[in-house]
């Protein structure tokens, strides 16, 4: 599915149309095999189900082109933008762009048909920034390829735009760069893996505080980009992780999360490699020393 606005919302308990799940996948990267696999385990059903793809569909995998037209096709599935298709997009636009592209494993598309690689770019062009889905519960979830930046709300989201250049914004400190490429808070948790959260000095623990607190307009994000290296689903604060390197070999792993149901699936690259449903991560402030807790509550 297309869409002509950057931030789009779907979800009416009301509409006949939104009584299946939602399903949300990790960054696919070419790797069509897996998605099959993986739809069938989950036993979509592409009349009811809406299957919503976190970006990076493109590059480092076999079937980026397969891959692209899949999710603009269906009446019910659609992907956002990723860092990845931003870089494609950019890339008819200057030879800088190109190379940056070409050196981010988009070379495939110098084999290609030139008429076709602008048609997938206009694919990929009609993909929002972010969506923000409402379920039956009455739960909200917003989707993004990198991040919420830490301290704004999802009505800042909602204001959003993506423009020429974004695909070379990694670090520009912008909403949609953020949006794309944003990493801080896979950053610090994987740094809080080797300090303990009770050794922060003062400045790093309001970071943390920070970090950890919820989005106004959602009760949780749902993002990518980033790859979880123990291969399963990981929680920080109001963001949950679920690009588990699915285009890494051997042990790299495609997942998809039903957030109505808090269950997620996997497959690996054998195809004998298959997990779920499985339950969510908790939240990672589940973790933290009490003491931490009391100073965030404040």
């Amino acid at each position: 599915m297309i869409y002509r606005d950057h931030v789009v919302e779907l979800g009416d308990p009301l509409d006949p149309i939104d009584r299946g799940r939602f399903l949300v996948l990790g960054d696919v990267h070419g790797q069509m095999d897996m998605v099959m696999r993986l739809v069938r385990l989950i036993g979509y059903d592409p009349f009811r189900d809406r299957m919503i793809a976190l970006g990076d569909l493109v590059d480092r995998g076999p079937s980026s082109a397969e891959a692209l037209r899949w999710f603009a096709g269906g009446t019910l599935r659609t992907s956002l933008v990723g860092n990845h298709e931003a870089m494609m997009i950019d890339a008819e636009f200057g030879e800088r762009a190109e190379r940056l592209w070409f050196s981010n494993d988009g070379d495939w598309a110098k084999a290609a048909d030139p008429f076709e690689v602008n048609l997938l770019r206009r694919l990929a062009s009609g993909f929002p920034l972010a969506i923000r889905i409402t379920l039956a519960d009455g739960r909200r979830f917003g989707l993004v390829h990198g991040e919420v930046p830490p301290g704004a709300s999802w009505q800042q989201v909602q204001r959003a735009e993506r423009g020429l250049g974004d695909g070379a914004n990694d670090y520009s400190g912008s909403m949609t760069s953020s949006l794309l490429w944003g990493r801080r808070r896979a950053h610090w948790r994987r740094a809080l893996q080797k300090q303990k959260p009770d050794r922060l000095d003062l400045e790093e623990r309001r970071l943390l505080t920070r970090l950890l607190k919820p989005v106004p307009g959602v009760d949780a994000v749902i993002c990518g980009h980033t790859i979880m290296q123990g291969r399963e689903p990981v929680r920080f604060g109001s963001h949950m992780f679920i690009d588990t390197g699915a285009y890494e070999r051997p042990d790299g792993r495609l997942t998809a999360v039903d957030p109505a149901a808090r269950v997620y699936w996997q497959v690996g690259h054998r195809k004998d490699e298959q997990w779920g449903p499985l339950p969510l991560p908790a939240p990672f402030e589940d973790s933290l020393p009490p003491h931490l807790l009391r100073r965030r509550s404040r």
